[in-house]
C-alpha cells in the first residue's frame, strides 16, 4: 500500500481465533423431579441443547443428556385370617385397610409400597343330622345322640379357623291308634296285611323322617240289615239310622223302579224286586223278592179300600177304613225318606181323624199293623206346604 507521499507503508495483521465450545452435561434425576438447565426445567429423559455466549463473545452450544430414574409405586395385596398379624420389617398389620410405606429403591429414588390387608371370609356352616330314637351320629371320634347345636372348629382351604355346627334333631316315634269301618264283604290293605274281619291290628310304618312308627288299627265292619219284609204287595226294607238312601230295582233289568228314596215299595206289576241301601261309604243290595199282584191282592191290600180326605191336606185328615181294619192296630207314620216320625196304638173305627199340622209339607207313609205286628196296609198322604 502506498501513502499519499508515494512512500510504501507496511501493515501486519495478527488474527486470533477464539474457540467455540461444544460440551455435554450428563445429569440424572428421579421420576417426578425436575432438572434446571439454563432457563428451562426438564422432567423427562432426553438430549437438550443450550446456546450461550463465551466471554470472547462467541456462540457456543452446551448439551444436556438427562436420564430419569424410575420411582416405584406398587400395591401388595395381603390376605390374612381374622386375628392373624402380617409383619413387614418392623411393622405389624392385622386390621383390614391400606397402609402406604415409603423407602429408597436401589437407584436412590423414593418409592412407595401400599400394603392392602384383607381378611379371608369367616367360614361357618351348619350340618343338619336327623336321628330316630336310639340312633347315634358319629363324626370321627365324636358321638351325637341328643337334640342340640354342636360347634366344631376346623381349618378351611385358606388354613383359617372355621366353625362347623352339627345340628342334631331327634325325630319323634309315633304310636297312633285309629278306628276305621269298612263295608261288609270288602277288604282293607293295612301295611302288609289285607284285612276283612273286625279286630285290632298293629303295623309298623316309616315316617317322613325315616323313623319307625307303630299304628294300631281298630277295624269295624259296617253292619246293615239287607233283609226285606214282604206283606202282600208291600216290600219293606230296614230303616236303620245309618242308611242314607234307598233305590228299589227290578232284578231282571237292574233298572231303578222307584222315584222316591223310601224303605217301602208297592210294585205296580209282577216281578222280582230288590233294594239298594246307601250309607255314607257303602252300597248294599238285598236279595230279590217275587211279587204276584193277583195273589197279593187276595192276601192283602186293604190300602185301596182306605179313604183319606182331604188328600193333599193342610193339616187335619179323616181316614175311613174297611171292616177288616177296625179294632186295635199300630200306626207308624214315616217320612218319604223312611224316617219314623210317630208311632201310636189306636183303636180304629169306620172313620178316624188325625192331625198332621205339626208335619212340614211333603209325602208321608202310614203303616197300619195288626196286634201281632203284621203290616195290613200302606197309605200315601200328601201334606201341602203352608205359605206364611
Amino acid at each position: 500500500m502506498r501513502s499519499t507521499n508515494v512512500c510504501p507503508i507496511i501493515f501486519e495483521l495478527h488474527l486470533k481465533v477464539n474457540p467455540v465450545f461444544h460440551d455435554t452435561i450428563r445429569a440424572t434425576i428421579c421420576q417426578g423431579e425436575v432438572y434446571t438447565f439454563g432457563l428451562s426445567n426438564y422432567g423427562k429423559a432426553g438430549f437438550y441443547p443450550y446456546r450461550l455466549k463465551t466471554t470472547q463473545g462467541c456462540d457456543s452450544i452446551r448439551y444436556l443428556q438427562l436420564k430419569v430414574l424410575p420411582s416405584y409405586r406398587d400395591t401388595m395385596l395381603t390376605p390374612i385370617c381374622a386375628g392373624d398379624t402380617f409383619r413387614f420389617g418392623q411393622l405389624k398389620f392385622f386390621k383390614e385397610g391400606l397402609y402406604p410405606i415409603r423407602f429408597n429403591a436401589r437407584n436412590g429414588c423414593d418409592s412407595s409400597l401400599v400394603v392392602k390387608i384383607v381378611h379371608y371370609p369367616l367360614q361357618q356352616d351348619t350340618f343338619p343330622v336327623s336321628l330316630c330314637a336310639g340312633d347315634t351320629f358319629r363324626l370321627g371320634r365324636l358321638k351325637f345322640f341328643q337334640t342340640g347345636m354342636y360347634p366344631i372348629s376346623l381349618r378351611d382351604q385358606n388354613s383359617c379357623d372355621s366353625t362347623l355346627y352339627i345340628q342334631v334333631i331327634r325325630q319323634p316315634t309315633y304310636q297312633r291308634s285309629v278306628t276305621q269301618a269298612i263295608c261288609g264283604g270288602r277288604s282293607l290293605r293295612f301295611g302288609t296285611q289285607i284285612l276283612s274281619r273286625a279286630g285290632l291290628y298293629t303295623e309298623t310304618f316309616r315316617s317322613r323322617a325315616g323313623c319307625d312308627s307303630v299304628v294300631t288299627l281298630r277295624l269295624n265292619l259296617e253292619q246293615v240289615d239287607t233283609s226285606v219284609a214282604q206283606g202282600g204287595i208291600l216290600l219293606s226294607a230296614s230303616t236303620a239310622s245309618n242308611i242314607r238312601r234307598y233305590e228299589w230295582i227290578d232284578c231282571v233289568s237292574q233298572q231303578v223302579v222307584s222315584r222316591l228314596s223310601s224303605p217301602f215299595f208297592l210294585p205296580e206289576r209282577n216281578g222280582r224286586y230288590a233294594v239298594r241301601l246307601y250309607t255314607d261309604t257303602c252300597v248294599y243290595t238285598s236279595g230279590c223278592h217275587s211279587v204276584q199282584l193277583s195273589t197279593a191282592t187276595r192276601q192283602l191290600d186293604f190300602s185301596k179300600q182306605i179313604l183319606v180326605h182331604p188328600n193333599p191336606t193342610a193339616g187335619r185328615i179323616s181316614v175311613a177304613v174297611p171292616t177288616q181294619l177296625q179294632g186295635l192296630h199300630y200306626l207308624d207314620w214315616y217320612s218319604a225318606e223312611g224316617r219314623l216320625l210317630r208311632r201310636e196304638k189306636v183303636r180304629l173305627n169306620p172313620s178316624n181323624n188325625f192331625d198332621l199340622s205339626g208335619f212340614p209339607g211333603g209325602l208321608y207313609l202310614l203303616h197300619i199293623r195288626d196286634a201281632e205286628g203284621k203290616v195290613m196296609a200302606l197309605v200315601k198322604i200328601f201334606k201341602a206346604q203352608q205359605d206364611y
